[in-house]
This record gives structure tokens, C-alpha cells and sequence, in this order.
């Protein structure tokens, strides 16, 4: 048995040899083009990554960027690349010396380490390459802002520093990652206050801060001795510029005073009911006026016994009486009246106090800007205007 097997072991023994010569040539030639290609990287950037997606770009990243490519724009002129003038032949080497351990670190999954080294780099040159490779490292950092400056710089010059695939691939992420940030202009005028975002320190004013932020909900304050802090939380998206003018205000400044009424009218109608009152007066000193008048009247006319008060032959001293009954009846109703008013608009200016409250200036500049109308032309078919838009 072990004889008759023994003859068709030596035809495979020998393929396997001749195999694994083939194979030792195949490596010998694949090391020797390696070494060339890295011999004349003169520029550096970065293969391109898998398909456009954000998780899908931070998986790959380390296997994208392994090493850097020759560069395809070694033979023009430095007229013709801006991105090389003033770099001397020392500073790129430097930069690629670092390019290449960065991308080393990168293959092994060292984000932090190789976002070091491709920023050293960057202060020997400042090449889009690098800019790229950076931004792959920092997808997988979870740092949007660098990730976007980076991939605008990386695009800044077209395809001539990198290629025309990784310059797709730079526009494609660049696209899903502007999504994460904001733009955002802060400013205070006011001298020596002091200037927070998220609570880290910005500026000491006056000055102004225009930047890039993670998108998001962010709180900016301004502080200062002798003034209360101004707060502003506001909601920072991609599609829109956030301006924050801070001011900064005293406690009288933010104190205001109201009443549940205006002033004038409890006070007009207090003052209604003296005038009813004094009117009440008046009518008692004409019933007075008249009675008195009755009285005289009636010693001289009437008999010792006295006029009856239905005696008519005395027309002239019923008149009297009668006036003065109605007089004294209106003066009657004019106190009630006049008495129940006044003491009506006195109770609504005691309850009519003016009580402090709390005042948001900054509100109220925005109901401001909200209702100033705003003017726009329109031209239509055979119709021309302008168009006002406001709230009221």
C-alpha cells in the first residue's frame, strides 16, 4: 500500500516547488515597485476611501490612507502650484517624512496620534494632501468643525494637488459633514466684559468672534462687575448665520414699573365724583337760598295762625318751597352719587399701585425688528408694485 502511493506524491511535490518559486519572483517585483513609488513621492495625499458615509468613512480611513502617492503635478512649473510656493525642497521633505508616519499611525487605527503628526506636517506645508489625510483622521475623532476646514482646504485647489477621484470623494463629505456645523458672529461692545461659549471663555470685550461651531444648541454670555449677565441660548444650524449682539445692563435698567390701569383713570373718576359732590353743595345752598326766601316770605303774607301747605293763595310762597324741595333733593342725589364715586376712584388708585418687574430689553428689541414692516418691489405681467410685509 504505502509503495503504491509513493510514485504520485513526486508530481505534486514538484508543482509545489515550482509554485512557490513563481511566488517568491511575484513578491521580489511587487517589494521592488514599492520602494520606487515611495522613492519619488514628492507631494502628498491620500488614496480615496470607500463610497461617500460618515460611519462608513471613519471605518476605512486607516485602510485608505496607508501611504502617500506620487505626485501627479511634480514636472510643472512652482508658478503653476500655489500650493508649493515659498516651500522650500527641505520643508517637503520634512512634511513628507511626517505624511508618512501619520499615515502609519492612521493604518493602525491611532486617530489621535495621526491627527498629531499630519498637523506637524501642515506647519512645514501646507498642502491639500495633508489637509485630506487630516480629515480622515479626525472623521473618526468625532470633530466635525476640523473635519470640514480641513476638507475645504483639501478642495481648495481642484484635482491638481490630489486626483480627480479623491477630489469627489473630499466634495462628497464635505457635503454630509457641513450638516454637523454652524456659522456663528458674536459680538459685545461693551469694554471689560468678558465673553463665555458653552462656558469656555471667548473674549474680553469689545470685540467679536465669527467662527465655525458643532451645530447644535449653544448658550453665549457676557459678564461684567456692576451689570447684571447677559445670557443668549440659541439654536445653531448649518443654513443660517447666527449673529449675537450682547449688551450688557444695570439692575435699574432691567426694572420696570406697571399698573393694572393707566393713571388717569382712576384719578377722572375721583375727580367725577368731587364735582358731583360740589354740585351737591351748590344744590343744598339753593334749597337753603329758597327756603330761607319762604320763610321771609311767610312772616309777611301768612296770618298770625300760618299758611297752610295746601293754601293756593299764596302761589308765589309754594313756589319758593317747592324749589327748595327740589333743590335739596338733587343735592341729596348728587352726594350719594358724587360720595359713591370718589370713594370708587379712590379705591381704584389705591389698588392701581405701580409694581416693579423684571424687563427683557433684548425682547423687546426683537418685537422691535419683528414689527418694522419691510418694503420689497414685485414685477409682474404687466404689473409693478411693492409689496409691505409686517406684524402687527
Amino acid at each position: 500500500m504505502e509503495n503504491a502511493g509513493a510514485p504520485g506524491r513526486a508530481p505534486r511535490r514538484g508543482a509545489m516547488a515550482f509554485a512557490r518559486f513563481v511566488g517568491g519572483i511575484g513578491l521580489v517585483v511587487a517589494v521592488i515597485f514599492t520602494f520606487s513609488g515611495r522613492a519619488h513621492a514628492a507631494e502628498p495625499t491620500a488614496p480615496p476611501p470607500p463610497p461617500p458615509s460618515p460611519s462608513a468613512a471613519r471605518a476605512a480611513a486607516h485602510d485608505s490612507a496607508t501611504e502617500p502617492v506620487s505626485d501627479a503635478t511634480a514636472g510643472m512649473k512652482v508658478s503653476d502650484r500655489p500650493w508649493a510656493v515659498g516651500v522650500s525642497a527641505a520643508q517637503q521633505e520634512a512634511a513628507l517624512k511626517h505624511l508618512q508616519e501619520g499615515n502609519s499611525l492612521l493604518k493602525e487605527s491611532l486617530f489621535v496620534a495621526a491627527a498629531k503628526v499630519y498637523r506637524q506636517a501642515l506647519t512645514e506645508w501646507d498642502h491639500p494632501g495633508i489637509h485630506y489625510n487630516l480629515a480622515l483622521a479626525l472623521l473618526n475623532m468625532d470633530q466635525p468643525v476640523e473635519v470640514f476646514q480641513n476638507l475645504e482646504a483639501a478642495i481648495k485647489y481642484g484635482a491638481d494637488p490630489l486626483d480627480p477621484e479623491k477630489l469627489e470623494h473630499a466634495k462628497s463629505y464635505l457635503r454630509l459633514i457641513e450638516k454637523q456645523v454652524a456659522s456663528v458672529d458674536v459680538r459685545c461692545d461693551v469694554d471689560g466684559a468678558q465673553v463665555t461659549f458653552d462656558g469656555a471663555p471667548l473674549f474680553r470685550a469689545p470685540g467679536r468672534y465669527q467662527a465655525l461651531v458643532r451645530a447644535g444648541t449653544h448658550t453665549v454670555t457676557a459678564s461684567k462687575e456692576g451689570f447684571t449677565t447677559t445670557s443668549r441660548t440659541e439654536d445653531m444650524t448649518y443654513d443660517k448665520r447666527t449673529a449675537i449682539n450682547l449688551r450688557l445692563y444695570t439692575s435699574g435698567d432691567l426694572i420696570g414699573y406697571r399698573r393694572l390701569y393707566p393713571i388717569w383713570r382712576p384719578v377722572a373718576i375721583a375727580a367725577f365724583g368731587g364735582v358731583l359732590l360740589a354740585t351737591g353743595a351748590i344744590f343744598t345752598l339753593q334749597a337753603q337760598k329758597n327756603f330761607n326766601a319762604f320763610d321771609s316770605s311767610a312772616m309777611q303774607v301768612c296770618p298770625v295762625g300760618g299758611c297752610g301747605t295746601t293754601d293756593t293763595s299764596y302761589p308765589a310762597l309754594n313756589d319758593l318751597r317747592n324749589r327748595g324741595n327740589t333743590y335739596k333733593t338733587l343735592a341729596t342725589i348728587s352726594y350719594i352719587a358724587g360720595g359713591s364715586i370718589a370713594a370708587a376712584g379712590v379705591l381704584l388708585l389705591v389698588l392701581d399701585r405701580s409694581t416693579p418687574y423684571r424687563v427683557d430689553p433684548e425682547a423687546d428689541r426683537r418685537d422691535v425688528a419683528s414689527s418694522t414692516p419691510l418694503f420689497s418691489p414685485f414685477v409682474a405681467s404687466g404689473l409693478a408694485g411693492l409689496a409691505a410685509t409686517g406684524r402687527f
